[in-house]
């Protein structure tokens, strides 16, 4: 690991986070945490490195392309994280509320969140901002910030938000790479990655809020 790119604490970091399927599908969310001033330097050496692989989208790359990714965002102490929204989530809240957008836009917040604060938990920043990428499938896709918004304030965070397409805004590839990489490798080829952590489900608290309304 290059000692250099540590993740002090106090830092500024910005977190990017993006999807990889839609419901009523299985689904998985990425999350990747940039030290905000070392942000710049690790993108340069990873597009030098990968010249192929930086035009691809998750979806493009092959089981192999993707251990080199995460290999490499490893190295470079990039925080990963990612969750799985499966099949049978869906299918439950189908039935109690009838496959309806809005609540579908409420799971994504949580989930998200969920990411979020894994990150925010493993230590003290002094700034965060938070970019995740617009959700075009979603038709209540502005609830998804405004749910994350709601679960900021509840559990006393102070980040910023905003939402952006990966076509302009580069870094978001990489939260779509770590989503995509959860979908086509192994959980025991995922765990060799000592930055990269697996969120089974949010905390209940986070539903319990969102949900009681």
């Amino acid at each position: 690991m290059n000692k250099s790119k540590l993740l002090p604490k106090s830092s500024h970091i910005t977190i990017y986070v993006d999807v990889s399927g839609q419901h009523p599908q299985k689904t998985y969310i990425g999350a990747a945490s940039f030290n905000t001033h070392l942000k710049n330097e690790i993108v340069k050496e990873f597009d030098k490195k990968f010249s192929e692989i930086k035009r691809k989208k998750g979806t493009q790359l092959s089981p192999s392309e993707c251990l080199k990714v995460l290999d490499f965002l490893n190295a470079n102490n990039v925080v990963m994280r990612y969750t799985c929204i499966k099949n049978e989530i869906w299918e439950n809240f189908d039935k109690k509320y009838n496959q309806n957008s809005y609540w579908i836009a409420k799971i994504f917040g949580i989930y998200k969140f969920g990411l979020i604060d894994q990150i925010l938990k493993s230590g003290q920043f002094s700034d965060c901002h938070v970019i995740f990428c617009k959700d075009n499938f979603l038709r209540n896709h502005e609830k998804v910030t405004d749910i994350c918004n709601e679960l900021k304030k509840a559990n006393n965070y102070n980040f910023s938000t905003s939402t952006a397409l990966q076509k302009g805004c580069y870094e978001l590839k990489f939260a779509d790479y770590v989503a995509s990489s959860a979908r086509k490798l192994s959980f025991s080829q995922l765990t060799k990655f000592t930055n990269l952590y697996f969120l089974e489900c949010p905390h209940n608290r986070f539903f319990s809020k969102i949900f009681k309304k």
